[in-house]
């Protein structure tokens, strides 16, 4: 399935609407305390993108203004108040702006699910029957074809993130061929 969806290749980083036309990002229902309303772009750039560079400055932007409109406190580098953060990503994105070289090559961009687990993945035996869940997808680059770190499953103990961690590689080695 990951490698099917590597291989589906799209022109730019944007979600998929209820037709499947290519156009905005989704995200904002993933935020608390009526967060969606904060995803539009008014409030920053949502897409579609053409380049990576265009997509990571945006996702500094995103964060960004949630920890302003929302004091937004999550730990990031170990502090968890919200001005630290925003001088941060501030920095942070100035940084990658300035650098003409960071993200200059473009991964290829391709399908990615967005919300890939084990609880969105129907199986009768040993057949993958259906997967759920697919309002987070559209094109992105590749390395983003794992988010939250290629976790399928559950994982209860060393022994499993190791072997987790193997076919993670192994399919990022069949998605890239």
């Amino acid at each position: 399935m990951v490698t099917w969806m590597g291989s589906m290749r799209g022109d730019g980083i944007g979600g998929l609407d209820k037709e499947h036309r290519f156009g905005e990002m989704m995200g904002g229902s993933r935020l608390p305390n009526g967060g969606r309303a904060l995803h539009h772009q008014v409030c920053y750039p949502i897409g579609p993108f053409q380049t990576t560079r265009q997509y990571v400055l945006a996702c500094y932007a995103r964060e960004i203004y949630y920890y302003e409109v929302m004091g937004y406190e999550r730990q990031r580098s170990g502090k968890a108040d919200a001005k630290q953060c925003i001088e941060e990503l501030t920095s942070e994105k100035k940084a990658v702006a300035a650098d003409k070289s960071s993200y200059a090559v473009d991964e290829p961009f391709v399908l990615c699910h967005g919300d890939l687990n084990g609880r969105n993945i129907m199986v009768r035996v040993t057949e993958i029957v259906a997967v759920l869940g697919w309002d987070f997808a559209g094109f992105f680059p590749l390395s983003e074809i794992f988010v939250g770190g290629g976790n399928l499953v559950e994982l209860k103990n060393e022994a499993e993130k190791e072997e987790n961690a193997k076919w993670v590689a192994k399919i990022e080695e069949l998605v890239t061929l």
